[in-house]
């Protein structure tokens, strides 16, 4: 018995012993390894530089003069024949801005991101209009170097934002919500020249009046965004912004004798009376504005160009990046948006004939500027306007990260800007009464340049770019004929200026530097946004107006018996011309 049990205790060992001894000797199957996230979601931090492009057109609104039994409404079209009615005219800007910005993302599905996002942009820039104390001409005399000038300062914003992931990398979006612009407006009343409403013995104060604001509107943009690494992202966006219209007030007082003209007849003079110019204006703004930001995510790692295998074996096989070749020609259409610097001024100006006096030739001497007529100074006519174009070009891939290529390009975006109430800018070389006006318009565009550009992964290309660039440009100059008192219409004298309306034209040839951010989308197609900025120097020009018969006999004195032929107004002006591009383009790659 004893033997038996044994016997079976020894078999059991054997058995149990060597089936255990194999359970040791199997191996051990693999551990899987759980999958990195990746995911847009989470939070970002980031730096931004661009241009914005602020659409700045104040116009005067309201006008009076009063005093002690008299009011003197300077709207309206009684006080306004033979005298300079205030009107509307554009003091655009465009400036380099630099900012921060902040945001989450959350990634609700494989194809879509929603988020919420902060910004803060500085772009400080003023327009000046010379000649004038408020725009479109003055509420009463701007003879001098009276002026009316905006500026815009920083610029902020908080907007949701929705987007398609075009690629796991790669994320096409939109943007809106509330944004903030801060604005001041100055208006300078000459005291310097005796004829100025403000340089008139006790004439009207304060000379400088200043009002700011932070305005409250509503912005919507869209934007490409890509990831270039484990965290960072790489934008190219723009934006469009709506602040309404701003108005203000102002009042300037007179107690000094001279205002005694003001007052109405029999009343006592022997107090210098209190006279009160009040003039308000309404100020209508709108921004432009393009950025190229890098920012930083928190959190997960961000998608690579191709979605990664859910569970992948310790000893994978590695993936194989994909095989992008950028090589060969392409062509494609954009819209976007051209701001035009304009930056006109009239070098030289003379009247002449056979007797007007040798003082009074130069119009722009001192003897003769600034005295009687207002000094031409500076003003601005920039333009912002939506373009549309179509490009074509060729890319060599050179090696596995960089690309070189050429490519041309033609847009249009026809804009012009009026410069209300002057024959010329910055105050006319002679008699500005009446509805002169001055006007530079820009048409289209054209480019021909190399890029070259590095591939940050294999289907997103930061490139720059740069060569020769074209721009229509045109520019009108009307003197006007209807006025009693203007250079063109001397009125029921007879005789005046003739050619009140001449017009300049011209293509200038330029050149042209930027940067672009495109991603090689989906089998052929090229995505792209993309910022240039072109400078076409100063293009000059002449005109020649003469005047004949009945007063302008003056000039040559003949006076009024008309023996004697007139006087000839010539008057040089260069406009100084540059332009800042952004247009977001699809290609087709052939």
């Amino acid at each position: 018995m004893k033997r038996t049990l044994l016997a079976g205790c020894v078999v059991s060992a054997l058995v149990f012993g060597g089936a255990g001894a194999d359970a040791a000797d199997m191996p051990v199957k693999a551990q899987v390894a759980p999958a990195p996230t990746l995911s847009w979601t989470g939070f970002y931090f980031g730096g931004e530089v661009g241009e914005r492009s602020a659409v700045v057109d104040p116009s005067v609104t309201a006008a009076t003069v009063t005093a002690p039994g008299f009011t003197l409404n300077v709207l309206s079209p009684a006080t306004c024949a033979g005298l300079p009615c205030p009107g509307g005219t554009s003091l655009d800007n465009a400036a380099f801005r630099g900012g921060l910005y902040a945001g989450i993302n959350w990634q609700v599905s494989r194809e879509w991101v929603a988020g919420i996002e902060g910004d803060f942009g500085w772009a400080d820039r003023s327009r000046t209009l010379g000649g004038q104390m408020y725009p479109g001409g003055a509420t009463a005399f701007a003879l001098g170097a009276s002026s009316f000038t905006v500026r815009t300062t920083w610029d902020a914003s908080a907007r949701g934002r929705l987007g398609v992931l075009v690629m796991p990398n790669v994320l096409f979006y939109g943007t809106g919500g509330a944004s903030w612009l801060h604005v001041e407006a100055t208006s300078n009343c000459d005291v310097t020249r005796f004829f100025s409403t403000c340089g008139l013995p006790g004439g009207f104060a304060p000379a400088v009046i200043t009002n700011s604001a932070t305005r409250l509107g509503w912005t919507i943009g869209a934007g490409l965004e890509a990831g270039v690494g484990d965290h960072w992202l790489l934008r190219s966006e723009y934006r469009f912004a709506d602040y309404g219209t701003w108005g203000n007030n102002d009042t300037r007082i007179c107690a000094g004798a001279p205002c005694s003209f003001f007052t109405a007849p029999g009343l006592s003079t022997t107090l210098p009376p209190v006279v009160a110019a009040t003039t308000a204006y309404s100020t209508r703004l709108q921004t432009h504005t393009v950025n190229f930001g890098l920012a930083y995510k928190f959190g997960d790692a961000l998608p690579a160009a191709a979605a990664p295998a859910a569970v992948m074996p310790v000893k994978a096989t590695p993936r194989a990046e994909p095989t992008v070749s950028w090589s060969g020609p392409y062509i494609g259409g954009d819209v976007g948006t051209r701001a035009a610097v304009v930056d006109p001024s009239v070098t030289a100006a003379t009247l002449t004939s056979t007797f007007i006096l040798p003082a009074f030739t130069n119009v722009l001497g001192t003897s003769y500027c600034g005295v009687f007529v207002p000094c031409p100074g500076p003003t601005s006519l920039d333009n912002t306007a939506l373009r549309a174009g179509a490009y074509a070009g060729y890319n060599w891939q050179v090696s596995r990260e960089w690309l070189v290529g050429l490519e041309g390009d033609l847009g249009w975006a026809s804009r012009s800007r009026t410069l209300g109430g002057e024959e010329y800018p910055g105050g006319s070389p002679a008699f500005i009464f009446g509805a002169s006006s001055f006007t530079v318009k820009t048409t289209w565009d054209a480019s021909a340049r190399g890029r070259v550009g590095v591939l940050l992964v294999p289907d997103v290309l930061l490139y720059g770019t740069g060569g020769a660039s074209w721009l229509h440009v045109e520019a009108t100059s009307v003197c006007d004929a209807t006025a009693q008192v203007a250079n063109c219409g001397i009125g029921a004298l007879g005789g005046a200026f003739r050619s009140a309306a001449i017009t300049n034209s011209t293509t200038r040839l330029g050149w042209t530097v930027g940067a672009g951010l495109e991603v090689n989308w989906w089998s052929h197609w090229l995505l792209r946004g993309e910022y240039r900025y072109a400078d076409y120097g100063t293009w000059a020009n002449t005109d020649t107006r003469t005047c004949a018969g009945g007063f302008c006999n003056f000039y040559s004195g003949g006076f009024f018996n008309g023996t004697e032929p007139g006087a000839t107004a010539r008057t040089s002006y260069g406009v100084r011309l540059q332009t800042h591009t952004v247009r977001f383009g699809l290609a087709y790659k052939l």
